[in-house]
């Protein structure tokens, strides 16, 4: 989306829970820092969205995009200079990558400003909480960097080697989350994270019974 719409409100919070659920259902191991974008969206989105597909355009075609999204049918386009980074775990390519995701899953009902509800008609930009491209960014962050995995990072030239993300990416998330300085999960996101531990032990057991 290359202008900002408005969408149903969610915070920060809510948003992260958005993205640790997504990592779950495309099966990226909890410990994975750097999941293949490329390979998440030719590979596992389908089985997920049967008439999911990602498209790619030559640079000329984008009008400048590096990426959009559509819903009818769901598909994401990406321009070819960053689905070649994607493909080369480039830092920009694989955000822009995760920030297209990031609107195909939480944003079909998005309305443009001039449609948006009254009571944000008077104001020059959306409030954070109820923007898509705020909601969008919120979930690459967590996507990429999720946070039961960066809190053990207090390095931006850390994070940008084992995250595959680019430097202002990690200066911000870190910055975000305050991982400066000691920090305890917050309360929702521990609970999404021991539920996925238990299903992960009950996925293991059943595939060990299996065998």
């Amino acid at each position: 989306m290359s202008h900002d719409y408005c969408v149903p409100a969610k915070s920060r919070i809510g948003v992260e829970q958005v993205a640790a659920a997504w990592r779950q259902a495309l099966r990226i191991p909890m410990d994975c820092q750097a999941p293949d974008m490329v390979a998440l969206l030719e590979n596992e989105m389908p089985k997920l969205f049967g008439h999911f597909a990602l498209l790619v355009k030559e640079d000329h075609r984008m009008s400048g995009a590096e990426g959009y999204t559509e819903f009818a049918p769901p598909k994401i386009v990406l321009s070819e200079s960053t689905y070649l980074d994607a493909c080369n775990f480039g830092g920009r390519g694989r955000w822009t990558a995760a920030h297209e995701l990031g609107h195909l899953v939480q944003h079909e009902c998005a309305v443009p400003m001039e449609r948006a509800p009254a009571k944000y008609s008077k104001m020059k930009e959306l409030p954070a909480y109820a923007s898509a491209e705020w909601q969008a960014n919120a979930f690459a962050a967590a996507f990429l960097m999720p946070e039961w995995l960066i809190r053990e990072f207090t390095s931006v030239s850390e994070v940008v080697d084992f995250f595959s993300v680019s430097r202002k990416a990690a200066e911000r998330r870190l910055d975000e989350l305050k991982l400066s300085e000691k920090r305890i999960l917050s309360v929702e996101i521990r609970n999404t994270i021991e539920t996925w531990k238990k299903n992960d032990r009950g996925n293991s057991e059943n595939t060990e019974a299996d065998s």
